[in-house]
């Protein structure tokens, strides 16, 4: 089957926020998931520069930013990366952030109870160190988490506030913001690999989004 047009092509299309041409308005899921959590978080849709503080803290807006991750990890891995195992979330991680495996885990974790529950516990029965209860805040000058002293059993009553993983929301849309210009700069030096079984094809046909106007 011939291609829809070159890999790299394919990927900057992807990558990218496409104006309006002619009533048609074309773009991928990728585009407007960053634009729809930076818009969430208060910060430009275009740029993704805070001009909002008071909505940096935004669950949902942090929601749309850790879908991004899975996004990410499913369709791209740097071309010069090993490849590694694990769920897209996680693939993510390991292959564009400096992130260790505690702190990719407790990411994971807010990420699973965040998006199932809209809660702050996870309690996983297949791995015990994805149990987390956090303790969320968006406090601009802190870093990314603080994991706990004591590891979280699992067991509400236990709960301390030593065992209490603290993240900082402002600071996961930094992470993915830094991913995605990782993402540009890669695929601007050829350097992004789409690690999709239908390669390049298959990230279009499945994140392509295709807006008309409304016939009235």
């Amino acid at each position: 089957m011939q291609s829809y047009m070159p890999k790299r092509n394919a990927i900057t299309m992807h990558l990218s926020y496409h104006p309006e041409n002619n009533g048609i308005h074309i773009y991928s899921s990728f585009s407007a998931a960053i634009r729809d959590a930076r818009e969430a978080t208060g910060r430009d849709s275009d740029t993704g520069l805070m001009v909002d503080p008071l909505r940096q803290g935004n669950w949902l807006g942090a929601i749309g930013y850790m879908i991004l991750l899975d996004q990410i990890g499913e369709c791209f891995k740097p071309r010069a990366a090993k490849a590694v195992t694990g769920n897209s979330f996680m693939r993510a991680l390991s292959y564009f952030t400096d992130l260790n495996a505690s702190e990719r885990r407790a990411l994971y974790a807010l990420r699973c109870c965040f998006v199932h529950d809209f809660a702050l516990y996870n309690i996983s029965r297949g791995d015990s160190q994805l149990n987390h209860h956090f303790e969320v805040h968006a406090d601009s000058g802190a870093p990314l988490m603080h994991l706990p002293a004591v590891r979280w059993n699992g067991d509400r009553t236990a709960r301390t506030s030593d065992s209490k993983t603290r993240v900082n929301l402002s600071a996961v849309g930094n992470l993915v913001e830094s991913i995605a210009e990782k993402l540009f700069t890669l695929a601007n030096a050829d350097e992004l690999e789409v690690v999709l079984a239908g390669g390049s094809d298959e990230l279009l046909d499945r994140y392509g989004i295709y807006r008309r106007p409304v016939l009235t």
